[in-house]
């Protein structure tokens, strides 16, 4: 699939910078969503939390040309195995997740509206910061790099604004150790599917069905 034109590849090195390093410091500043949404505060949490998300689709298609059908001409994987791999790796990983998290179906009838409120704004967020990472960062960036390296890179880069929050000193221990991790593998299947030659558009699928699923799993030290 031809790529487009994003803004000058010198360009997007400083850009995919000052993204992940800017947003992750203007993240300090603000309530840490998962704080917010522990105490009800669901628009205060929605706001923080959407506030890099949204910067970076914005960013995404006004300066880095993505194209939501796009994907790697230089993938890892046949086409053959692209299919099976985009569907089976996102419930491979929540599976890994789950046997280290408190199962959220012993909690409280009432988990179900807490579970949806805090899996659909961490899927929407990462399905949104995606179309950046992914569609604009890691298509045109880095190309001489290993493809693992390239991922991880990217990966790395991508998980520094949310993890700004969990860094957060109002944000506990307790919710520091037990997302941090699940945001990093997060980041890294994304970028996998991405360089397994995944469309655009159903990385950010995958992205939305992480984050539910992260949300499902995690939502019990929330409540």
């Amino acid at each position: 699939m031809t790529e487009t034109s994003p803004a000058p590849t010198r360009l997007l090195l400083p850009l995919a910078l000052a993204a992940s390093i800017g947003l992750a410091a203007a993240h300090l500043l603000l309530t840490p969503p998962l704080v917010a949404l522990a105490n009800a505060q669901v628009q205060v949490a929605a706001g923080a939390w959407f506030f890099a998300p949204a910067t970076l689709a914005a960013l995404a298609f006004l300066v880095g040309g993505v194209q939501p059908g796009q994907a790697r001409d230089d993938a890892a994987l046949p086409p053959a195995y692209r299919p099976l791999f985009a569907a089976l790796i996102v419930p491979l990983i929540l599976g890994v997740m789950s046997f280290v998290n408190t199962p959220a179906r012993f909690r409280p009838v009432t988990w179900l509206t807490d579970s949806a409120t805090l899996g659909l704004m961490l899927g929407l967020g990462l399905a949104l910061a995606a179309l950046f990472w992914q569609g604009t960062v890691q298509q045109h960036l880095f190309k001489t790099l290993p493809v693992q390296l390239r991922a991880i890179l990217v990966a790395m880069l991508s998980l520094l604004p949310p993890a700004a929050f969990l860094m957060h000193p109002q944000t506990s221990g307790l919710l520091r150790n037990g997302l941090l991790s699940e945001l990093l593998a997060s980041t890294l299947v994304l970028a996998a599917l991405h360089e397994a030659g995944v469309s655009h558009r159903l990385v950010a699928l995958n992205a939305i069905v992480l984050g539910v699923g992260v949300g499902v799993l995690n939502h019990a030290i929330l409540i």
